[in-house]
């Protein structure tokens, strides 16, 4: 039933073609998850300087509009506009802050007498094609950033 080799030739070789796929394919593996670790941690970034530059637009709305003693509707003009988003090797990735929306928000949970105006900022930017991983995909991404500015209506 079994056969006992007598002879083993070429036996070593066989192991070596199969050891080096193995080790072909780990290789292969690590690489490719090596690409993907920094496409995902560039993609981080991004997100995290396009949410860092909505808040910064935030904050100039916030001191345009501090002395705002009528507490009339937020002034959101002159907040869009392209910024650079990231930039290495000399390459600026630019995003575009797009025109702020206003609108006006009334809750059932607050007082008759008090509204908000829900501001809405967003930022989008197209990440760069990966060579590697899929060359023709150029993605668009955005990130959306809300603030609700509370006031109260006048009964005149």
């Amino acid at each position: 039933m079994f056969k006992i080799l007598s002879s083993e030739k070429g036996l070593g070789l066989v192991h070596v073609i199969a050891s080096l796929i193995i080790v072909s394919a780990a290789i292969i593996g690590l690489v490719y998850a090596s690409f993907y670790a920094k496409k995902t941690a560039t993609e981080n970034y991004h997100y995290r300087a396009a949410l860092l530059i909505a808040s910064d637009k935030m904050e100039q709305i916030k001191y345009h509009n501090r002395n705002n003693q009528r507490q009339t509707a937020v002034n959101i003009a002159g907040i869009s506009g392209p910024v650079v988003l990231d930039e290495r090797d000399g390459n600026p990735l630019w995003a575009q802050v797009l025109p702020p929306t206003r609108s006006l928000k009334k809750d059932d949970h607050l007082p008759l007498y008090v509204v908000y105006d829900r501001i809405s900022i967003t930022v989008q930017w197209e990440e760069d094609p990966d060579v590697l991983l899929n060359p023709q995909s150029q993605t668009k991404e955005s990130v959306t950033l809300h603030e609700d500015y509370f006031r109260k209506v006048s009964d005149e």
